[in-house]
C-alpha cells in the first residue's frame, strides 16, 4: 500500500470511529436527565473531536515532511547522475594481414 492510501484508510477509520462516539455522546446526552452528565459527555465528546483533529493535522504535517525529505532525495540524486554518452561512429578497425589466407589446400 502507499502512503496515500495508507492515509485515506486512516482518515477513513477516524472519521467512523468519531461518527459512532458522537452517536453514542448524543443518544446517551439526550437520554439523560441530568444536566452534569449532560455537561461532561458534552465537554468528552467535544475534547474527543479536538484531540482526533489535532492528531490528524500533526499526522499530516509529518506525513508533509516525510514527502518533502523524499523528494529532495530524488531530486539530488536525479542531478548527479550522468547519462551514459552514445557514440554513433564506428571505432577504427585495425585488421591483421594473414598471408596464407588466400591459399586454397
Amino acid at each position: 500500500m502507499g502512503v496515500g492510501m495508507a492515509t485515506a484508510t486512516l482518515y477513513t477509520k477516524t472519521a467512523k470511529s468519531l461518527m459512532s462516539i458522537l452517536a453514542v455522546g448524543l443518544l446517551v446526552g439526550l437520554s439523560l436527565h441530568s444536566y452534569r452528565i449532560q455537561e461532561v459527555v458534552v465537554c468528552w465528546l467535544f475534547f474527543s473531536m479536538a484531540f482526533v483533529s489535532l492528531a490528524i493535522v500533526i499526522l499530516t504535517g509529518v506525513l508533509a515532511c516525510g514527502a518533502c525529505e523524499s523528494v529532495i532525495h530524488w531530486a539530488s540524486t536525479a542531478t548527479r547522475r550522468v547519462a551514459p554518452k552514445v557514440e554513433l561512429a564506428f571505432p577504427e578497425l585495425h585488421l591483421k594481414i594473414i598471408p596464407t589466407a588466400g591459399k586454397l589446400k
